[in-house]
């Protein structure tokens, strides 16, 4: 068990400090208790995360704290924090949802296959459970803004083979579509397709797809180059976007542009907001079974 020194060194280096802060002011302005549940959301940079803006809607009676944690301190901070007693559990955000699998001492199913994870919590045995939301959130919040687009077979292209790629893929794969995906990196996207059966490499790509998801880190930044040659997004292809802030990207800007439907991200954060509370707050056994194992 970490000594006193070592905890609060940890805090310090997590970034928790400034936000004890936060938490005294925001319990004199609206009655905060003591007794609150913590969360917190992780990722290097936390920032542009939109999560710890819409998250307290589901959550009313926790307290998300957002922290911004280097790989390098990810295996401490999730000790450091499991720690508290009223520390319910993680959101994880890029780029740590792969290297958090190993932290954990059991997955869900699609945690598992698709070597991802973007929520963590404790269960009752003191174990850490890791699940992943996000391809049930992007197939869910394209299906509210676009009902029957999904009804079809569709062809889809991911640009990216990251965790949220891979939990994405999975999940159009699992519900009819045919998907391939294509990486900066060859063998990225050749570990995805080995990975997750019937996705595909592409080796060419061309105007056709119906589908097109942006699921790289770029876009962030105004100055972050296109992730793929626009000459390819051309109606009605359907373009897609992971990243939530900001909310229009470089990627659904040329999209606009050429006249294709943009779907932006965070319709996919919406989608899977309430399986998130749910897989955090829910504590009786039968019923977590069922629902996410």
């Amino acid at each position: 068990m970490a000594s006193p020194p070592r905890v609060c060194g940890l805090l310090v280096a997590s970034g928790v400090v400034a936000f004890f802060f936060l938490i005294r002011r925001r319990r004199r302005d609206d009655g905060i208790s003591p007794r609150a549940r913590v969360v917190a959301i992780i990722g290097d940079p936390v920032g542009v995360t939109r999560t710890s803006l819409v998250f307290p809607r589901y959550t009313p009676k926790a307290v998300l704290i957002p922290l911004d944690v280097p790989a390098s301190k990810l295996a401490t901070t999730l000790r450091g924090l499991f720690g508290a007693r009223n520390f319910d559990g993680l959101v994880v955000t890029k780029p740590h949802k792969e290297n958090v699998v190993a932290l954990c001492d059991r997955l869900s199913s699609v945690a598992r296959s698709v070597g991802a994870v973007n929520c963590v919590r404790r269960c009752r045995d003191g174990l850490l459970y890791g699940a992943n939301f996000d391809g049930a959130g992007f197939v869910e919040g394209l299906r509210k803004r676009y009902p029957a687009f999904l009804d079809a077979p569709r062809t889809c292209l991911l640009v990216g083979a990251g965790g949220a790629a891979r939990a994405i893929a999975r999940e159009l794969v699992a519900t009819g579509h045919r998907v391939r995906v294509t990486n900066r990196t060859l063998a990225r996207a050749t570990d995805l397709a080995a990975a997750i059966p019937g996705v595909e490499v592409a080796t060419t790509l061309e105007p056709g797809y119906d589908l097109v998801v942006q699921c790289t880190s770029l876009g962030h930044s105004p100055d972050d180059p296109l992730p793929i040659d626009p000459s390819i997004l051309v109606p009605p292809t359907l373009c897609a976007e992971i990243i939530m802030n900001p909310p229009q990207t470089r990627f659904l800007e040329a999209a606009r542009n050429r006249g294709c439907r943009c779907h932006a991200g965070r319709h996919m954060l919406d989608a899977q907001l309430q399986l998130l509370a749910t897989f955090l707050a829910t504590t009786d056994d039968h019923v977590f079974n069922r629902l996410f194992t």
